[in-house]
Order: C-alpha cells, then sequence, then structure tokens
C-alpha cells in the first residue's frame, strides 16, 4: 500500500468512527423520543413524530460518513470483513426505512383521531363559557336581557366556528408537512440502503476476481 493509499485509510477511519459516535448517540435520542410507547394516543403520536422527523436526519447523515469511510479503505484494499460491514450499514439503512414506514402508516391513521381531540377541547371551551353565561343570566341581580344573552350566544357560536375552521386548516397544513418529511427521509433511508448493498455486491465481485488472479 502506497503513502497516498496510507493516508487515505487513515481519513477513511476518521469518517467510520465519527460516523458510529453520531449514529449511537442519535440513536439514543431517538430511543428517548419514542419510549414510553404510546401508541393509542393520539397526542402522543402528533408530538413524537415531530420530534423524531427533527431528530431523524443525524443518524442518516452517521450511515452516509461510514459509508464514506468504508468507500476509501475499499478504494485501496478490501476484504470480507469490511464488505459485511458494509451490508451491515445497509441493513441498518433499511431498518430505519421500514420503522418511518410504519411510522407513516400509524401516524396517517391517527390523525382523523388527533383532530377529533383537539375539537373536542374547542368545543369543551365554549360549553364552559356558555355555562358561565348561563348562570350570569340566571343571577336576578344582574338583570340581563334575554336580547343581550342571545347577543352573547351568537358571538359564542361563531367564534368557534372561526376556531375549527383555524384549528383543521392548521392541522391539515403540519399533516401535509409531516407525511412529505417522512415520505423524504423514507426514501433517503431506503436510498442509503440500497446504495450500500449494492456497493458491497460491487466490492465483493471486485474481491473475487483479484483472488482468481
Amino acid at each position: 500500500m502506497d503513502a497516498k493509499n496510507i493516508r487515505n485509510v487513515d481519513i477513511s477511519k476518521i469518517f467510520i468512527y465519527f460516523g458510529i459516535v453520531i449514529f449511537i448517540i442519535s440513536s439514543i435520542d431517538l430511543i428517548d423520543i419514542t419510549l414510553p410507547l404510546r401508541l393509542a394516543s393520539p397526542e402522543w403520536l402528533f408530538g413524537t413524530t415531530q420530534n423524531i422527523i427533527a431528530s431523524v436526519l443525524a443518524p442518516a447523515l452517521s450511515l452516509v460518513l461510514v459509508l464514506t469511510g468504508l468507500y476509501f479503505i475499499t478504494n485501496s484494499s478490501t476484504n470480507k470483513k469490511l464488505l459485511g460491514f458494509e451490508k451491515t450499514i445497509g441493513l441498518i439503512s433499511f431498518i430505519f426505512g421500514f420503522i418511518l414506514i410504519l411510522n407513516l402508516l400509524v401516524y396517517s391513521l391517527s390523525m382523523k383521531a388527533y383532530e377529533t381531540s383537539v375539537l373536542s377541547s374547542v368545543k369543551l371551551q365554549k360549553e364552559t363559557t356558555l355555562d358561565k353565561l348561563n348562570r350570569l343570566k340566571n343571577t336576578p341581580e344582574l338583570n340581563i336581557s334575554e336580547e343581550l344573552y342571545n347577543k352573547k350566544v351568537a358571538e359564542l357560536n361563531n367564534a368557534e366556528t372561526q376556531q375549527i375552521k383555524i384549528v383543521k386548516n392548521g392541522l391539515f397544513k403540519k399533516n401535509v408537512k409531516i407525511i412529505i418529511e417522512l415520505l423524504l427521509y423514507i426514501g433517503l433511508y431506503l436510498g442509503i440502503g440500497k446504495i450500500s448493498f449494492d456497493s458491497s455486491k460491487t466490492n465483493l465481485l471486485k474481491l473475487k476476481f483479484n483472488n482468481n488472479n
């Protein structure tokens, strides 16, 4: 191995070690975000999915760093251990991709339930305010007229309608954003996995060819 190849191997080790450290740290963060699992709670799914999206890029970048390091090494020399490591990186990437697919499916199924939960809070707020208004109306000392009472009720109903519209529009935008981001990350992880397996396959053919010669 010449001096240039030795230098490439040294650089590649930095990429690999750095990538492994980032992967471990970011994976621990993801585990901390998702545990304990509360799949029956739409609120938990909504919040956790947003946190996963905010954290899931780091493991992907760490896998790319490791693959880059392996690329430098396998360009200089290769063996079955390195090829096995390369396949392992691909397998990990595929696992992350499939986990995100499951996350997407579960999240999609829970969107309506989460919307219902949020809208229930809006309706409860209106009912609480209406209950207070009814108590005030039934207080003789305040002498609230029927006309004023009806006006306040109408205002409450209008406010509820507007709030429901705002909530629905806001949730629609968030859901579209979350689904698009999940799809992009799924494509990223599956892409990294495919590239890793294809590279491992190519390097295995090179190794067999070199051994035969």
